[in-house]
C-alpha cells in the first residue's frame, strides 16, 4: 500500500490533536491524572540502554533468580574513582548487557560442564564479575594491557579512534572490584597475543571477548577456540555494533569453519555455541 504525504500529514495532525486533548484533561481535570499518568506509562518502555529499548518483562531481579539479582547489586559498589568507571545511570543502563553475561556463563557451566574460563578486554571487570558469580568454584584467566591503553598497529584505520583508548585503566581497581574471587582468578597483564604463552589454560568453557581491534579478536579466537570444549560458549561485545563491522567480518570468518551456531543479541552482544 502506498503512503501519500498528505495521509501523513492527517495522521499527523488526529495525533497532535489527541494530545492537545490528552494535555488539556490532565491540566483542567486532576482526579483524572492517575488514569492519564497510567495511559503514559503503557507506551513508555520498560528498559532503554546499550543500544535498546524493550516494553516487555526485564531480566528476573526478584528472588527467583538470587545469584544475577545480588550480581547487579553489588557492581553498583564497585569502585567509581577511575575514569572508565561506570555511574549507577550507566549500571541500570546495562542490565540487559550483564544479563546476557551472567546467562551466557549459566549456559557454559550447565552444558559445557566445565569451570574455566577466560576473558579478553576486562576494563574494570563487571563482565567477569557477572561470569564468575555463576560458578561455585571457577578459574578465570583474564587477559589486557590495563595501563597500556590501545596500540595503533592492534588497530585498523576505521578503528583508529580507540588508540591509547583505556589508558587510564588500573589493574589494582578490577583486582579490588573482583576481591572476592581472588583466588580463583589469574591476571595476564599485556598484550595480545604475547600474552597467549604456555600459563594460558588447556581447556576452557567461556570466553568473553570484548578487545575494539578485529585484529585482537582475530588473534584471540584462533588462540582459544581450539581450547573451547563442546558446548562451550563464546560471547562477543562488540559484535553488532557499525562502527565495529570489522570485528564482526573477522569473526563470521572464523566461525564459518566452525560446527557451532551463533545467536545476535540486539545489545550489539553475540553469543556462540561450540560444537565439536
Amino acid at each position: 500500500m502506498k503512503i501519500r504525504k498528505i495521509d501523513i500529514i492527517v495522521w499527523f495532525e488526529k495525533s497532535l490533536a489527541i494530545y492537545k486533548i490528552g494535555k488539556s484533561l490532565f491540566d483542567t481535570l486532576p482526579f483524572l491524572r492517575p488514569i492519564l499518568r497510567k495511559g503514559q506509562m503503557a507506551f513508555k518502555p520498560k528498559f532503554t540502554g546499550w543500544g535498546m529499548s524493550t516494553f516487555h518483562e526485564n531480566p528476573d531481579l526478584s528472588r527467583s533468580d538470587d545469584v544475577f539479582r545480588r550480581a547487579f547489586s553489588d557492581v553498583h559498589n564497585f569502585d567509581k574513582k577511575n575514569f572508565h568507571s561506570y555511574d549507577n545511570k550507566t549500571i541500570d543502563g546495562s542490565l540487559w548487557r550483564f544479563w546476557f553475561v551472567s546467562y551466557a556463563a549459566r549456559h557454559a557451566r550447565i552444558f559445557a560442564k566445565s569451570n574455566v574460563l577466560a576473558e579478553c578486554g576486562v576494563g574494570m571487570g563487571y563482565t567477569a564479575f557477572f561470569a564468575l558469580n555463576e560458578f561455585d568454584n571457577p578459574t578465570m584467566h583474564l587477559y589486557d594491557s590495563w595501563e597500556g591503553g590501545i596500540r595503533q598497529e592492534q588497530l585498523t584505520s576505521s578503528e583508529t579512534m580507540k588508540v591509547g583508548f583505556y589508558k587510564d585503566l588500573d589493574m589494582e581497581t578490577t583486582k579490588k572490584n573482583l576481591a572476592r574471587f581472588e583466588k580463583n582468578t589469574m591476571y595476564h597483564k599485556g598484550y595480545i597475543p604475547e600474552t597467549f604463552d604456555d600459563t594460558a589454560p588447556k581447556e576452557i568453557g567461556y570466553l568473553h571477548i570484548d578487545l575494539n581491534s578485529s585484529k585482537a579478536t582475530k588473534e584471540a579466537l584462533e588462540f582459544f577456540i581450539p581450547r573451547l570444549v563442546n558446548n562451550g560458549i563464546i560471547l562477543f561485545d562488540e559484535y553488532g555494533y557499525k562502527e565495529y563491522f570489522e570485528t564482526r567480518q573477522v569473526s563470521d570468518k572464523i566461525l564459518e569453519s566452525q560446527k557451532g551456531n551463533l545467536l545476535k543479541l540486539p545489545t550489539g552482544q553475540a553469543i556462540y555455541q561450540h560444537k565439536i
